[in-house]
């Protein structure tokens, strides 16, 4: 008997020594081995200190081992997956923003929906909203046929989403500083480059990263020695994706918030590699209202809004909101504060995970553009995040080809010009973004596919954005030329570098005899375009928030005209 209770107290005496040696190591910062290390970082949650003890902070606690049903592809990596029930280990050479996303990734595939698609009656029409109209949104019809359990499951797993993600405190992040996010990579390069390009030609000097979905579109010379002259780089999407608790496999749609999440910046002007900034984003974007105070601005589609009511009732909503614009959104661009809305950008990536079988069907109904763009607006509405939705409407650029004309471009306006209260009532609100998706500035795909030409006259060179007077009313200064001159000098450069351009053949020759037969004498004109890039940096002012981390590359490159 007393032998066994001696046991026991040895026993007892042994788990309390091992209990105080974890806590002198916690409590004072030293190493603990990394095998038994487990991690909660304070920067992520609004919970206090880690104290050795192991409540969640990750989902329901779902093996990651079992299939999703859910059309996304995950891969399983057994090794970070072997957890006591929500524990996460994070390995100890992990970034601020590894160490979000290991977290959030197998928060996301936790709460994952257990079904494999939305299916709907017919896809919803292409109902254009011309001009403004002030009436805010109406429901529209519910075209979801799925059963009503189906419809359950997702509310399920979408409430407990929202747990972890109340949890987090709403003005803490792992970015810092101000930069542009892009998408490129194989076809995307050339347009990427002609937008950079063009920014650079604003003044302004933002650094830029440019993602590639894979290390298959890493291109060396492009990331390593071209890019870095222009004050931009490449990062890895799946760099980050392997980094994570569970891995997911993503593309196309689903590549631009993750661009946006894994990107190093706090306040990010997300671009489409085809979309360029026709005003300094610094100066006179990030540095005014209505960004200042709401930390998004969002602008607008041709389309009329065609969500399925269902989506709110799975996101826990009461009812349909309020005040919503009547058109759905054109994410080509958009302006977000990630301290301030990393809740929504979380709760966006959520949506875009399962967006192509799930979220994206709910959002949309089949209407025009399905995919990503409805995702942004959605969850900082779920989230109650603050947001501006530009009111003036988008509007088409067209080539002027007669019967055969047709749009080559989105034309997006100035959110700040809307708001400013020092404006005359009677000046005009500024463009801010030319998208131009029909087709996209790459030099390499212009001289192969024919836009070059009028349909009406297969002979006749022709411009893509209308002739050259039109394009000094709305621009200031003949805009197309300036943008072939780039791809020119980028096509020339990089004919035999980029592979996408390798198969092209006499690429330079090609689109030099373009700009030479089109924009003859259009080097009389710098002289206006610098002096309205001059106008346009006036005024700008620095908020001394996270100044050295703002300029560093750009500050190379201001002078650098492609």
């Amino acid at each position: 008997m007393r032998s066994a209770a001696r046991s026991i107290s040895l026993a007892v005496a042994a788990l309390v020594g091992l209990v105080l040696l974890w806590g002198f190591f916690s409590e004072n910062g030293l190493a603990i081995p990394t095998h038994v290390r487990h991690l909660q970082i304070p920067l992520l949650h609004s919970s206090p200190k880690y104290n050795g003890d192991s409540s969640s902070s990750i989902g329901n606690g779902g093996s990651s081992s079992s299939s999703s049903s859910s059309s996304i592809s995950t891969v399983s990596q057994d090794s970070k997956q072997e957890l006591d029930d929500d524990d996460t280990a994070i390995p100890s050479s992990y970034s601020t923003v590894d160490t979000l996303w290991y977290q959030w990734s197998q928060i996301i595939y936790d709460n994952r929906p257990h079904l494999s698609k939305i299916e709907l009656t017919s896809d919803a029409p292409n109902n254009g909203v011309h001009g403004a109209d002030p009436n805010p949104r109406a429901p529209y019809h519910d075209l979801v046929k799925n059963p009503a359990t189906d419809m359950a499951a997702m509310e399920s797993a979408h409430t407990g989403l929202s747990e972890e993600l109340n949890k987090l405190a709403r003005t803490t992040s792992p970015y810092k500083g101000h930069g542009v996010v892009l998408v490129g990579g194989a076809e995307y390069y050339g347009p990427a480059i002609t937008t950079i390009s063009m920014l650079r030609k604003l003044g302004c000097e933002l650094q830029v990263e440019v993602f590639v979905r894979n290390r298959s579109e890493y291109e060396p010379y492009v990331c390593e020695e071209f890019f870095p002259k222009i004050g931009a780089k490449c990062m890895v999407i799946t760099d980050f994706l392997d980094r994570g608790a569970h891995v997911f496999e993503a593309g196309h749609y689903q590549l631009k918030v993750l661009a946006l999440l894994f990107s190093s910046f706090r306040h990010v002007l997300f671009l489409d590699s085809d979309s360029m900034p026709l005003i300094d984003p610094y100066a006179k974007m990030m540095q005014v209202e209505p960004y200042k105070s709401t930390g998004m601005v969002v602008w607008p589609d041709f389309w009329a809004a065609t969500e399925s009511p269902v989506f709110y009732k799975i996101a826990g909503l009461e009812g349909f909101p309020a005040g919503l614009p009547k058109t759905s959104s054109e994410s080509g661009q958009m302006l977000m504060d990630k301290g301030t809305h990393l809740q929504a950008l979380l709760l966006a990536t959520y949506y875009n995970i399962y967006g192509p079988d799930l979220y994206y069907r709910l959002l949309s109904q089949g209407a025009m553009g399905e995919g990503d763009k409805e995702t942004f607006l959605a969850a900082a509405v779920v989230m109650n995040s603050t947001y501006y939705r530009v009111k003036h409407p988008v509007e088409a650029v067209m080539n002027d080809d007669g019967p055969k004309s047709k749009g080559r471009a989105m034309l997006q306006y100035h959110a700040g010009d809307e708001v400013s209260t020092s404006k005359a009532a009677d000046k005009p609100v500024r463009p801010a973004f030319l998208h131009a998706n029909l087709p996209k500035m790459n030099a390499g795909h212009l001289v192969d596919e024919g836009d070059l030409f009028s349909e009406v006259n297969t002979t006749q060179r022709w411009r893509l954005l209308g002739d050259k007077d039109k394009q000094i009313r709305m621009f200031g200064y003949d805009i197309e030329a300036t943008i072939f001159e780039i791809m020119m000098k980028s096509g020339c450069d990089l004919a035999d570098k980029i592979k996408d351009w390798q198969k092209r053949e006499k690429l330079c020759q090609r689109i030099t005899e373009h700009y030479e037969q089109l924009f003859a004498g259009h080097g009389e004109e710098k002289e206006v375009v610098g002096n309205n890039v001059a106008a346009a940096l006036k005024g700008a002012t620095d908020d001394g928030e996270d100044d050295d981390e703002d300029l560093l590359l750009g500050a190379r490159a201001r002078v650098m005209m492609i």
